[in-house]
């Protein structure tokens, strides 16, 4: 069995914070291998807890 992990970075700059954007991100970080993300800290973004529920809805959201 292999302990090996995996460490994912990815940086993304865009001049809105659109549901359509949020969207994109989380989609492009579950096709590059991320099953689950626990803890999403966000500051009172609408549209991406939005597109949380419907990426990583088991995810834990703390404002």
């Amino acid at each position: 069995m292999s302990l090996v992990k995996k460490t994912k970075l990815v940086f993304w700059i865009a001049k809105t914070g659109s549901a359509k954007y949020w969207m994109r991100l989380l989609n492009d970080l579950k096709t590059r291998g991320v099953e689950d993300i626990f803890i999403f800290s966000i500051d009172n973004l609408k549209n991406f807890s939005e597109a949380i529920k419907a990426i990583y809805f088991n995810a834990d959201k703390r404002v």
